[in-house]
């Protein structure tokens, strides 16, 4: 029984073993297959393993075609089959942002695209022959390019390395398409004389360096900047454009030739800005000067008005110093209308110091010239009514003592009365000769004449006089602010109406 239970056991292990072996050979059957898969796909897509029949018939028309037109191709060469022929390069500009007007440092950064088209010979074929393929893109540094310098560039002039990252179109006639852009900084001059009304005229000038006319040369078929695609400026408003083609020469060689393409923009300042924050506080600040002459003499703020509208002017110029463009070339008009308005602050100051001076005279009476010409007529020119010039306090005076002149002669007068009729300027005195003295030469007599007044008739006396100065004072403030006023407007007429001018002649030309 113990050896029939071994032998079941040994049979039963045969069996599983034989079975393991039958899997085993499926699964290696299976891998083979797999294997043997795997190298035909292998080698149905490696190229290594192909023929070059098999390379040429799976090529695209378009990769079969570039590579014929390449296998020689040099791109240091000029594209002529001629050698005798020069390249014509026709080139425009599509500007599409004015980023930046630096008046400091005169220099305008744009950005833009040079759209640039030549023939090159040797990338034309016949289209019926490879497919119909018309055009193909390829990169710029696969095939020969213009040279395109920046001749007026601020920072670089030539820009050929970023240049090369832009593809080019090339079609079955062998016209090359290329669009080379990016940002362009460029010197402008700059003329700030009519800041913030000015115009400023910027270009953008395109040449050739090494390539002289006989190699290679640059044309434009349009007349103005392509603005298509442009987006405008906050600051400057694009008016007018421009192209201008120029062949010169260099003083070196002037024998040989070279081109260039001018792209000029025509920028106008938008005035929004500075005329609200310099103009407008400015002109506030003037009328607070003007109406400073309204303010009586007699109030003690009159000089402190003045002497705070000063001070104003003097900090509103440190404010607005940044907003001005700095150069000793041109002095800008708001320079100019800031210094005017200054001018007349401190002087005003000074008039006010006159008139309150003038009004505080209580001493003596003004002259007659000036009641009449001043306090009277002047003051009906300025619509503050008439002055009875004439009028004057009455007194007695003492009569004088005798005085003894040379020969002799005595010369007396006449008790000396003035009435309320009389002024005292204009009071006759009467001089008597004695018989003595009618007959000698002439002489002169000089006068002083002392009053002994009475309490009320020196207060009487005292009060005509400040009167008549309170007038006079009046007057001259009133001709003041309409000389500073008209001063104000003369000018700013003038500085304002200059641009206007200007614009006007350059539009005209």
């Amino acid at each position: 029984m113990e050896q029939t239970g071994w032998l079941r056991i040994g049979l039963f292990y045969i069996y599983l073993v034989g079975c393991f072996s039958a899997k085993n050979k499926e699964l290696l059957q299976e891998s083979e297959e797999l294997v043997k898969g795997d190298s035909d796909m292998s080698r149905r897509y490696n190229p290594l393993n192909q023929s070059d029949n098999d390379l040429q018939h799976q090529r695209s028309a378009e990769e079969k075609l570039m590579s014929i037109l390449f296998r020689n191709y040099n791109p240091s060469a000029r594209p002529v089959l001629n050698a005798t022929e020069s390249v014509q390069v026709n080139i425009r500009f599509l500007l599409m942002r004015i980023n930046d007007l630096n008046e400091r440092s005169e220099m305008m950064v744009s950005t833009g695209v040079i759209v640039s088209e030549w023939y090159d010979e040797r990338l034309a074929w016949s289209p019926e022959k490879h497919h119909n393929v018309n055009d193909f893109i390829i990169e710029a540094k696969n095939i020969w390019k213009p040279e395109l310098t920046l001749i007026n560039g601020a920072v670089s002039l030539n820009q050929e390395k970023y240049y090369e990252e832009f593809r080019a179109i090339v079609n079955y006639s062998g016209l090359v398409h290329w669009e080379p852009g990016g940002v362009y900084e460029t010197t402008c001059k700059i003329d700030i004389s009519y800041f913030p009304f000015d115009r400023q005229r910027c270009n953008l000038v395109i040449g050739t360096w090494a390539y002289y006319s006989g190699k290679m040369n640059l044309t434009t078929d349009v007349d103005k900047v392509e603005l298509s695609d442009y987006q405008e400026n906050g600051e400057w408003d694009l008016y007018k454009s421009n192209v201008i083609w120029t062949s010169f020469a260099f003083e070196c060689c002037p024998d040989i030739k070279y081109s260039k393409v001018e792209f000029v923009v025509y920028l106008k300042r938008r005035p929004a800005y500075h005329v609200m924050k310099i103009i407008v506080p400015c002109a506030l600040l003037s009328t607070l000067m003007m109406f400073a002459f309204w303010v009586p003499p007699s109030t003690s703020g009159k000089i402190q008005l003045g002497i705070s509208v000063v001070l104003s002017f003097n900090v509103f110029q440190l404010s607005v110093v940044d907003s001005i463009p700095k150069t000793s070339m041109y002095y800008p008009l708001i320079g100019m209308y800031l210094t005017t308005n200054l001018t007349l602050s401190t002087l005003s100051v000074c008039l006010t110091v006159f008139v309150i001076y003038a009004d505080r005279q209580q001493d003596c009476l003004p002259p007659l010239w000036v009641k009449k010409w001043i306090m009277h007529y002047l003051g009906r020119f300025l619509c503050m009514g008439a002055f009875d010039f004439t009028k004057n306090v009455v007194y007695k005076p003492m009569k004088p003592k005798r005085k003894k002149h040379k020969n002799n002669h005595m010369i007396e007068m006449e008790d000396l009365t003035i009435d309320n009729h009389q002024t005292i300027e204009n009071s006759q005195t009467e001089v008597k000769w004695n018989n003595y003295g009618r007959d000698a030469m002439a002489a002169t007599v000089e006068i002083t004449s002392r009053t002994a007044l009475n309490p009320k008739q020196h207060k009487e006396h005292k009060i005509h006089v400040g009167n008549d100065w309170h007038r006079l004072a009046a007057v001259l403030d009133r001709l003041f602010f309409w000389m500073v006023f008209t001063t104000i407007i003369l000018s700013s007429a003038i500085i304002f109406g200059m641009p206007y001018v200007n614009n006007a002649n350059e539009d005209a030309d």
